[in-house]
């Protein structure tokens, strides 16, 4: 019999865990809490999207996007590591 656990996901990672239930159906957990989760809906999940980006300063979502644009998933990650630290380029 294998352990089951329990789940904390915050905003976004709120859509990792239903992404995993959907694609998991066996995945059988404990307890799940969700602390401010992203929306449900589509439209809600957009919106959200919207509202995460209008927060990043212009010159690092250039250099995101410009990152993302090339594959680098490294130059993605730095520039919104950068950010979430308070210290962007």
């Amino acid at each position: 019999m294998a352990n089951k656990v329990g789940v904390l996901t915050h905003s976004w990672g709120a859509y990792i865990l239903y992404e995993a239930l959907r694609r998991a159906e066996d995945l059988d957990l404990r307890e799940i809490v969700m602390c401010s989760p992203v929306g449900l809906t589509r439209e809600r999940f957009d919106q959200s999207g919207e509202r995460l980006v209008s927060r990043i300063p212009e010159n690092v979502l250039s250099e995101i996007e410009g990152s993302e644009k090339a594959n680098d998933g490294v130059g993605v990650m730095a520039g919104g590591i950068a950010l979430l630290c308070g210290e962007p380029k």
